[in-house]
């Protein structure tokens, strides 16, 4: 199995992905699971899940559901988790079969090495996340046990797959578990990550941080040529 944990569509505040879509490129790529993980929300994974049916991609409904301390992610979801406490909504993943990653642990978390309890594996690898705070991540997990992940993080269609994980297994719930696939990696253009952050700003209608994110997406552009 061939399987990307964390991507977006446009049923997240900063992206603009098509869940159709994103199942035609999935496939393109040679996915067989596609977990989509949007802001709060199944809708995406859910439309995503309608267009797979009767294909060779699996959809894994996910949610990245925002806590007190930090975002978690839910993979293998029935129902729609409510943000709240830490420790409470990695409980209400888990009531209903699910598995808690600790996203990008040091993008954007104070804290990471006080989160790590409350999941089942973290990000170790993420296409949209530094190499340092990449590596950063990899050792938390093995610090704490934790297996360690590859995610595309994609926002955009081009994003998908880009990091990924694979396994010989059929159970890929219990794989993730146990630690035993391996990763395949490779990061995701940095103006993306800008780009979709301008968009999340329109969409939040926090105006004043665009001209910032216009000269991440025009500094990150020079720098690839």
């Amino acid at each position: 199995m061939i399987a990307d944990l964390h991507t977006h569509t446009r049923h997240s505040f900063d992206s603009v992905v098509d869940p159709r879509e994103a199942v035609r490129v999935a496939r393109k790529k040679g996915l067989t699971s596609l977990a989509i993980t949007d802001h709060g929300s199944l809708t995406g994974a859910l439309e995503a899940a309608s267009y797979a049916r009767g294909t060779d991609l699996q959809i894994i409904v996910g949610e990245e559901i925002a806590t007190d301390l930090c975002d978690l992610v839910g993979l293998f979801l029935e129902n729609e988790v409510a943000c709240g406490p830490v420790e409470r909504v990695a409980e209400d993943v888990r009531r209903q079969g699910g598995i808690v990653s600790l996203p990008h642990p040091y993008r954007g978390h104070k804290s990471p090495e006080a989160l790590v309890r409350w999941v089942d594996v973290v990000e170790g690898f993420n296409a949209r996340t530094s190499p340092r705070d990449n590596a950063a991540g990899q050792a938390l997990a093995r610090a704490h046990g934790k297996p360690s992940i590859a995610v595309s993080d994609a926002h955009f269609l081009r994003e998908i797959g880009n990091a990924r994980v694979t396994t010989s297994s059929s159970d890929l719930k219990e794989a993730l578990l146990r630690g035993d696939f391996s990763i395949v990696t490779a990061y995701n253009p940095a103006y993306l990550f800008a780009a979709s952050q301008l968009i999340k700003s329109f969409r939040l209608q926090t105006y004043a941080t665009i001209p910032k994110q216009l000269g991440w997406i025009f500094a990150s552009l020079v720098r690839r040529r």
